[in-house]
């Protein structure tokens, strides 16, 4: 049951985020030859896919409840693809921003995330959890790597092409290899969204993954115009450099990640985590003029990105 049902819903998810990731690590330097583009509106044009996300996330959280999972993410993956392709053929910064925001809208990973939890067994969750965050792991490694080769030889829309044909295989694998959902009926009332909201423990997590998304998306804005513009490197040696770090990255997850389980210090690796990044971005204000200062900033926000 695992393997059936949490397979094809985990490279689902992880090739959702593939379609977030795989364009960060080079979309700074290339959306600044777009006509029109300045860095403030880069900087909305990587904002507005989260923007649009947080609108989104919570309207398919409640279609999915009402109408399924599945056609739910089947709208989703249909408005990525939409979205996607404003952008493969935009040319001016203005409507790569409104493919962007049409990219985010599609925003079915609560509901992906939902879909596996009901189609697998309560003492098995964990285990297809874990698998769903090897298959995000995974995405993120190949996004980091083939960025900013492909963009290097086909130009920044072979991305998003590239985007659409993973998500094409997603749709297929949806209807074809993933299971008939459940249907449950709920007798527990609602809980008032203040009430969710002002939960301790919740509160402090959403702000801290609000922070990690936030740090993130400053990190892919300044390190590629950085990297070109400043250390004067090539856009294709981005790759050189993504690829070191992402290895240090996915070591230190599956060390973290296999400690923080069998030692339950999960919390103590977090805030390890969130520490690194104080580091990586004190690195980048000392580094003017320095470059190993500077990529030893990119790996260790890469070690620090993952352990979160």
């Amino acid at each position: 049951m695992i393997v059936k049902s949490a397979l094809p819903l985990s490279f689902i998810i992880g090739s959702r985020f593939f379609g977030l990731f795989i364009i960060l690590p080079v979309i700074s330097v290339y959306a600044l030859e777009l006509e029109g583009a300045t860095e403030f509106l880069v900087g909305v044009l990587i904002g507005v896919y989260a923007m649009s996300q947080i609108t989104f996330q919570v309207v398919f959280g409640y279609v999915s409840d009402r109408f399924g999972r599945k056609n739910s993410m089947l709208i989703g993956l249909l408005v990525f693809i939409v979205g996607a392709a404003i952008c493969a053929v935009a040319t001016d910064i203005y409507t790569m921003i409104f493919g962007r925001f049409i990219q985010g809208a599609g925003a079915i990973g609560a509901v992906a995330i939902a879909l596996m939890s009901d189609m697998t067994k309560e003492e098995v969750r964990g285990h297809a959890m874990a698998m769903m965050g090897a298959f995000i792991g995974i995405s993120f490694t190949l996004s980091m790597i083939l960025s900013p080769i492909l963009s290097a030889k086909y130009g920044l829309s072979s991305l998003f092409y590239l985007s659409i044909a993973v998500t094409v295989v997603c749709i297929v694998l949806l209807y074809t290899a993933v299971g008939e959902e459940p249907k449950f009926t709920h007798s527990q009332a609602k809980m008032p969204a203040v009430k969710l909201l002002s939960n301790r423990n919740l509160l402090l997590m959403n702000i801290s993954n609000f922070m990690q998304k936030m740090l993130m998306s400053a990190a892919f804005i300044v390190i590629p115009i950085a990297i070109v513009k400043y250390f004067g490197m090539d856009k294709k040696d981005l790759s050189g450099i993504y690829s070191v770090a992402t290895v240090f990255g996915f070591i230190a997850m599956g060390i973290g990640g296999a400690i923080g389980e069998t030692k339950r210090i999960t919390k103590q690796i977090l805030v390890i985590g969130v520490s690194l990044f104080v580091v990586c971005y004190g690195l980048f204000a000392l580094s003017l003029g320095h470059k190993p200062l500077f990529y030893a900033g990119v790996i260790i926000f890469f070690i620090g990105f993952n352990l979160h």
